[in-house]
């Protein structure tokens, strides 16, 4: 099964926690599509259009690096192994981000 997850405020946190909640339940061998903001927690698909900044879904006092869920596999245990393979690409790289 493909899912898509939306980049969007409520799925963002700047902070771990084990108290966080899955924001998505995968199966073994499903695909999962997503965006991620930049480490300024802005996305913009193109030069032409306005980039969008996000705020964090957990309002952390001292937020880090922007992270997109949690998700959780269904069947997962402590200690099992997770294999991913990420393909991605690049669309965009602001000037100001370096």
């Amino acid at each position: 099964m493909i899912h898509k997850l939306d980049l969007k405020s409520e799925n963002l946190h700047g902070s771990f926690s084990k108290d966080y909640q899955p924001i998505l339940t995968l199966d073994s061998g499903d695909t999962l599509q997503l965006r991620t903001p930049d480490i300024e927690w802005g996305y913009s698909s193109s030069k032409n259009e306005e980039r969008v900044v996000f705020e964090s879904a957990v309002k952390e006092e001292d937020r880090r690096h922007p992270m997109i869920g949690p998700i959780a596999i269904r069947g997962a245990k402590p200690g099992m192994v997770c294999v991913c393979h990420i393909h991605f690409s690049f669309v965009l790289i602001h000037p100001f981000s370096f």
